[in-house]
């Protein structure tokens, strides 16, 4: 879901009874030539202040050059469309604008992928209409739709968005009563479908509030002098204070980030610590499932919140933006050879679209032509009839989303294991973000062993048994995946202990130094012959037939009795100490 700081809202009818008919990107008349062409705005494409102002004047003109049409063969001025409109209204249920965030791990089941979007859609209740648009990031989008259905769960199309590959727009459109209470309800979520993803490669629930913000050193407090900057987006559930998002940097080399609370010149505390995805991206993103407090929802609202990101040369924050609503104005264009500047006699033909955010000034969009082997396309500045130069230089590499390799459960199969021997396993994963976590989420592992968050199954068994379980990995990302997988341990019985052949060769060798005649312990005589006697006839008895835990001499050999024997010498060990206790819990045999 990330690198998707370019990705801007955009809309084409404000609040209240007022609406304006959406500009549809896309062919409206274009044929099937087999030059049809699509080009993209570039990721990080802005516009400078002046620029800004040439747009609403309409100075901003798409031109698509040719070979034989150098200087552009197909022209079309950008015209904005009013009014604009604002991504956060308040409350969407009574503000009448809801808004989504789009990514993979929200479609049902989750997708691998990096591509994400922005929407908004407008309910104006006078008219009994809803109009909107989505943009997208990462994806070159094949369809689009709202569907209807609560998270979790996959439903039909309700209204489906026209336009494309990167815009997608919805024109005023009539509603019914169920679909505002549907709308009201939250049910309603933003679909978009790919050649890799037909069933939908990200999704976003639209029931949110949208913020951006624009990162740089001149809002610190005090100003910092950097190059950095930065962009972000913040989307807030009003019914849960459910908050997603993440800030973009360029030029830094952040430490940690946070969203604080302050007013615009002000410092102020963190509210929310920001985790960077993947370690050393820029990418500093909100944790999954992360909560405001009321009061924290108030200073969202009031717009007295703000990205910070740190650094070894600032610690106190190289840039900050504060977190804010964000007017968009969406432009169309429909190109033609008799805008050109002279006119260029042509049968190609094209159109267009540009998003702008006022908040970033970033834009996005594309041009779809057709009948021109297009050599370059641009966004210029210039008036209509006057040639310009160019702002924004288009490409023709389509966006394209980076998968993420599945978060699997490697581990297939554990071995076996037996009564009373140490065990240890350490279970592995493939795919999501490291470091990974475990759990144990179904069924129980064999008496004595445990499972810890590093994946490492461990402990002693205590039982016979064939215990199968379900173990649940979770990655670090956000919002984090999981996996499970179904395994299972089989713990046997301890093979029988031979006390002459397994047990005494233990003595021999580690003990009748002094527990022999003549020695410093003498009164326990552990050589050949005379080992098992001292031990089970001692008063009290030094074994506990069949209870390694009654007698001492397993607990002076684990320490569990001081002083720990051998005495003066390296413990037995662990392998040797197991032995001792089978042997003992098997009933002591003098075998």
């Amino acid at each position: 879901m990330y690198g998707i700081a370019t990705l801007m809202l955009v809309a084409c009818s404000g609040g209240g009874g007022s609406s304006t008919t959406a500009p549809t990107p896309g062919p409206v008349s274009l044929s099937n030539s087999s030059s049809l062409q699509t080009w993209f705005f570039p990721e990080g494409a802005a516009l400078t202040t002046g620029q800004i102002a040439s747009f609403e004047a309409q100075r901003l003109y798409f031109n698509v050059h040719s070979a034989a049409n150098p200087g552009g063969e197909i022209r079309s001025q950008i015209i904005p469309a009013s009014p604009a409109f604002v991504t956060d209204a308040g409350n969407p249920v009574t503000s009448n604008t809801f808004s989504s965030l789009l990514s993979g791990d929200q479609e049902v089941p989750a997708t691998t992928t990096d591509a994400s979007g922005y929407g908004t859609i407008v309910l104006d209740r006078v008219a009994r209409t809803i109009s909107g648009a989505l943009v997208t990031h990462g994806i070159n989008g094949t369809a689009a739709h709202i569907h209807i259905a609560p998270p979790g769960v996959n439903g039909p199309v309700v209204f489906p968005l026209a336009g494309g590959p990167t815009v997608w727009t919805l024109a005023a459109t009539g509603i019914t009563d169920a679909q505002i209470a549907d709308l009201s309800a939250g049910v309603y979520y933003f679909n978009v479908h790919s050649a890799a993803s037909p069933g939908g490669e990200i999704r976003g629930r639209l029931n949110q509030q949208l913020r951006f913000a624009a990162l740089s050193g001149a809002n610190e407090v005090p100003a910092v002098a950097t190059t950095a900057s930065g962009t972000g987006v913040l989307a807030l559930d009003p019914t849960t204070n459910q908050i997603s998002g993440f800030v973009k940097t360029t030029g830094v080399t952040g430490t940690v980030a946070h969203i604080h609370s302050g007013a615009p010149g002000t410092t102020g505390p963190v509210v929310v610590p920001l985790t960077q995805t993947p370690a050393g991206s820029g990418i500093w993103v909100v944790a999954a499932g992360q909560l405001l407090t009321a009061a924290q929802v108030d200073l969202f609202n009031s717009g007295n919140l703000y990205f910070n990101v740190h650094s070894a040369a600032n610690p106190g924050g190289e840039i900050s933006g504060h977190i804010l609503p964000a007017s968009i104005t969406i432009g169309n264009a429909t190109l033609n050879g008799a805008n050109e500047v002279p006119p260029v006699t042509t049968a190609a033909a094209g159109t267009g679209i540009i998003a702008l955010n006022s908040v970033t000034h970033l834009v996005n969009g594309n041009i779809l032509t057709t009948g021109v082997d297009a050599t370059a396309a641009h966004v210029h500045e210039g008036a209509a009839g006057v040639n310009g130069p160019v702002i924004v230089p288009l490409t023709m590499t389509p966006p394209v989303s980076i998968s993420r390799t599945p978060l699997a459960v490697a581990t297939t199969s554990l071995a076996g294991g037996s009564v009373g021997t140490p065990y240890s396993q350490t279970l592995a994963a493939t795919g999501g973000t490291a470091p990974y976590s475990w759990n144990v989420s179904a069924g129980a592992l064999p008496a004595g062993l445990s499972l810890s968050a590093a994946g490492v199954i461990s402990g002693t068994p205590t039982a016979v048994a064939n215990s199968g379980f379900t173990v649940r990995v979770t990655d670090s990302a956000s919002p984090a995946a999981t996996a499970t997988r179904e395994l299972s341990i089989n713990v046997t019985a301890a093979a029988a202990v031979s006390f002459a052949t397994q047990i005494q060769p233990i003595f021999t060798a580690n003990c009748v130094t002094c527990h022999r005649p003549g020695g410093i312990a003498a009164f326990m005589d552990l050589t050949a012959g005379y080992a098992y006697a001292s031990l089970m006839q001692s008063t009290p008895p030094r074994v506990v037939a069949g209870s390694s835990s009654n007698g001492t001499l397993y607990g002076r050999i684990t320490g569990s009795l001081q002083p720990q024997m051998p005495l003066g010498a390296a413990p037995l060990s662990s392998g040797n100490q197991n032995l001792i206790k089978n042997w003992i819990d098997q009933g002591a045999l003098n075998n």
